[in-house]
């Protein structure tokens, strides 16, 4: 008799610990942006940019760390030489204020058990430094993590109007480069990147590291492969970190000096109802 409620109770806390840790649908394009964690939000802190504080409380597992948010808004965007004669218009958007960092990835793939990253193979020796950014992901990899928040990577549009808004000038600070606002090689060799939210360079409206430190994913699709964005800390040459500067790569591209970080797309207010007379 003991040895069956033993046998029974010993079911109940296997089913129970299945329960518990259920494995989620798998990104799919069919499901990729529709699995969304609770959101929280605190107030904006004041500013010329609104900033917000998100949690992101999956079921499955602990709260992530704080993703701050730079709201940015829709307007025009110059793209190639800057001339004027090719545009785009970009809808209101938010954008991560960082790159994805390590202890962020670690925690997508503690949730998403059938996602297969070759962690010990892909990733640079400063895997173990959690606040670093987060780089040797693909593009799909790189996709997969912002489906997993309901977000995605930005266009290449998206990016130039995060990081100039409707200005002209060449650099987010500026029309002059100047190595000492960004995290490269120009001036002297630099051998890791800086953690993703340290402060003092690579700064432009609201963002941290837009330019610099490592290079960004985006979505969008040139004639030699996916555009990347920001210029890396390894870079040496000024050219690099200028807003309209691209580079394509091959969206499998595994490296140390390419990061990514998450948008998120803003719905637009529901239009106010008339009063009826």
């Amino acid at each position: 008799m003991f040895r069956c409620i033993a046998l029974s109770l010993v079911t109940f806390a296997v089913s129970s610990l299945a329960t518990t840790y259920q494995k989620l649908p798998p990104l799919s394009p069919s499901n990729r942006g529709k699995q969304k964690p609770n959101i929280s939000h605190k107030p904006p802190t004041g500013g010329k940019h609104r900033k917000l504080y998100v949690i992101y409380k999956h079921p499955k597992v602990q709260p992530l760390r704080y993703m701050k948010h730079v709201t940015v808004k829709g307007g025009t965007v110059v793209l190639g030489d800057g001339t004027g004669t090719n545009t785009a218009r970009v809808a209101t958007f938010e954008m991560a204020q960082a790159v994805v960092s390590v202890g962020q990835f670690r925690d997508f793939l503690r949730d998403e058990l059938d996602f297969e990253f070759p962690w010990d193979t892909a990733h640079p020796s400063w895997e173990k430094e959690e606040d670093l950014p987060m780089v040797n992901v693909t593009q799909d990899e790189a996709e997969a993590f912002c489906g997993w928040l309901g977000g995605r990577l930005p266009t290449q549009a998206e990016w130039i109007l995060a990081a100039r808004g409707s200005s002209t000038k060449p650099y987010p600070w500026g029309r002059t480069f100047d190595a000492s606002r960004v995290v490269c090689s120009v001036a002297e060799a630099v051998a890791l990147p800086q953690r993703v939210a340290s402060k003092g360079k690579g700064e432009a409206n609201g963002f941290l590291h837009l330019v610099g430190n490592v290079a960004q994913w985006t979505s969008t699709e040139g004639g030699d492969g996916v555009v990347v964005k920001g210029g890396a800390y390894s870079d040496t040459e000024p050219s690099r970190f200028a807003i309209l500067n691209q580079v394509q790569v091959p969206p499998e591209t595994r490296a140390s000096w390419l990061g990514f970080r998450v948008v998120w797309d803003v719905k637009p207010p529901a239009p106010k109802k008339r009063r009826k007379r």
